[in-house]
């Protein structure tokens, strides 16, 4: 469960897989995939694991203090587009360094 992850991975970035869900459709199961307290160093393992299992369900968050009041951040619709967002902004970083 979620808790016990925020324990066992404190102040991490983590990403799942959801394998299981209750009768109100909250996860019941899940499976770490990744974790790290550098969110890009998740990037890789989530590249990896989508094109393994692109129908999965994934979920990533980080284990700490919530964002602090004041601070802005954007709205993510869902996790999967902030992660093909992340992947896409990193690949687009990666051909700039290249040239």
């Amino acid at each position: 469960m979620i808790e016990e992850i925020e324990k066992r991975y404190a102040d991490e970035w983590v990403i799942i897989e959801e394998t299981d869900w209750d009768e109100r459709g909250e996860p019941a199961k899940d499976i770490v995939i990744a974790h790290s307290v550098d969110r890009d160093a998740l990037t890789q393992p989530t590249h990896q694991f989508r094109q393994r299992k692109p129908e999965a369900i994934t979920y990533t968050f980080y284990t700490g203090e919530p964002i602090p009041e004041g601070v802005i951040a954007p709205k993510i619709v869902s996790v999967a587009e902030f992660d093909l967002a992340w992947l896409e902004m990193n690949e687009f970083y990666a051909l700039i360094q290249a040239k």
